[in-house]
């Protein structure tokens, strides 16, 4: 850098360099205020403003004389200028990510196990991941719901045989999407007086909605806090009507079922889910066997498998009207063992809890669920599987019968099957288990490739025989 440029700052014209790294006026100071004995050189912090040094010229001597050659104290800071705005503070660092890790010692340490609400159902209380009861339309598992949450709302000791976990008064809410305020009070109120006392009793602590407008979306999520907040259950019948989307998109269930579990550690409100399944199997009769239809139930939820991967405890019911209750589970996240299966007696009782017989026209005061062992339902489907077949067997025969009375002289055999409305399957098998009652003879050259054409008439009775009378005629 060159004489001409030197500026002169205050009246002051520096004909000399910095005495430390030879320098004239710079912009950055090279030397960047390193100390070299009592000499902090092209440092902007220790320049003073009265000898005409300023920011960027040159240092001088805290002890000794300044590269101007006056002596003079060192310049302040600029935070304790008044005429200097003071510099912003630097950005305050991120904090780092807890990892959450523990090491072998912490992991050493023996738990307790964790606090259920009912024992034998496997159902952890606090907060965390939604549980849910799944089945197929009319299998009673609102009703289940139902009377597990008055009982835990009620304090009791027991419900269904059940000894239940810490005593204490909770809070619920329970958000109906598709029963109905009718059907739905009406039940609670049924269910209240079974176990013996008036749902008015419980105040707000259960509090219910019918049909809100509100969704499972993130833009309800203020809204679904408000609803958690101060309460232990959160109810949702059912989560494919209150979810807003389509539960087959698995980006959007994750994202709903992160919400619920999100709010649930924040709030200590756990969300109990009720859901279908698909319209596929157990009805039709795939699974008669309820222990085998409860193994397809992680596969038969409707929606998404992401479903199944953010339960905590799942429980299936199943059951059609005129049955039980089946209860099992198919998900045990946090407790890791599934509970033994067992039934649910659904009972009409009066005021006094005394059991009466079931009218649908009038229905009865009180219901009350008595728990019974998971065989005995066995043991009821079998006999009711085996009374339907045999109600269809007597229903096939009559068919035949029919169509074989309205031409006593015979028909073929292809045509009584197509007339009777059955399958070949079952037509063979009905003909078989009346063997004792049907005539078949071959119709001389017919039927393709030499096979005789057979013919099928109702055979004579003994009391025609006996008075020389051929088949039966339709008059």
């Amino acid at each position: 850098m060159t004489q001409a440029e030197i500026l002169p700052i205050a009246g002051y014209t520096h004909d000399r360099p910095c005495p430390i790294c030879k320098h004239f006026r710079v912009s950055v100071p090279p030397c960047l205020g390193r100390i070299e004995g009592e000499t902090i050189h092209c440092s902007s912090s220790f320049l003073s403003a009265g000898c005409g040094c300023d920011d960027g010229l040159y240092g001088h001597s805290t002890i000794g004389r300044c590269a101007c050659g006056k002596r003079h104290k060192p310049r302040p800071a600029s935070d304790e200028r008044p005429d200097v705005e003071p510099a912003a503070p630097p950005p305050a660092r991120p904090t780092p990510l807890d990892l959450g890790l523990q090491n072998a010692a912490a992991m050493s340490v023996v738990r307790p196990p964790p606090t259920l609400l009912v024992p034998g159902l496997g159902l952890v209380g606090g907060q965390g991941v939604p549980h849910m009861f799944a089945g197929e339309p009319s299998s009673g598992k609102t009703i289940v719901v139902q009377a597990l949450l008055l009982a835990l709302l009620r304090a009791s000791q027991k419900w269904a045989g059940f000894s239940l976990g810490k005593l204490r008064r909770r809070r619920a809410v329970h958000l109906d999407f598709e029963v109905g305020e009718y059907l739905l009070d009406q039940r609670y109120q049924r269910l209240a007086t079974g176990m013996g006392f008036q749902l008015r009793e419980l105040g707000d602590r259960l509090e219910r909605a019918s049909f809100p407008a509100y969704r499972l979306t993130p833009d309800f999520r203020d809204v679904w806090r408000r609803l958690m907040t101060d309460r232990d259950f959160l109810v949702i019948d059912s989560l494919g009507s209150a979810a807003g989307f389509s539960l087959n998109a698995r980006e959007l269930v994750t994202e709903m079922m992160s919400m619920l579990a999100e709010l649930s550690r924040e709030t200590g409100c756990r969300v109990i889910l009720i859901h279908h399944l698909r319209k596929t199997t157990l009805a039709s009769g795939r699974h008669p066997d309820p222990e085998r239809a409860l193994e397809a139930f992680p596969n038969e939820l409707c929606g998404s498998g992401a479903l199944l991967a953010n339960l905590d405890a799942g429980l299936g019911c199943i059951g059609r009207e005129g049955e039980p209750i089946f209860v099992g589970q198919f998900r045990a996240r946090t407790v890791g063992k599934l509970i033994p299966s067992f039934t649910l007696d659904v009972n009409d009782v009066d005021e006094r809890g005394g059991r009466v017989a079931r009218d649908p026209e009038h229905p009865s005061p009180g219901l009350r669920l008595e728990r019974g062992p998971a065989d005995a339902f066995l043991k009821l489907r079998e006999a009711s599987s085996r009374a339907r077949e045999d109600r269809a067997e007597l229903n096939y025969r009559e068919r035949i019968r029919e169509v074989l009375l309205a031409r006593p002289e015979g028909r073929p055999k292809r045509e009584v099957q197509l007339l009777a409305r059955l399958e070949w399957e079952t037509f063979q098998r009905v003909l078989l288990s009346m063997c004792s009652e049907i005539v078949e003879e071959p119709l001389p050259q017919s039927g393709r490739r030499g096979r005789p054409q057979m013919i099928v008439r109702l055979a004579p009775s003994l009391d025609q025989i006996e008075a020389g009378e051929g088949p039966p005629s339709s008059k």
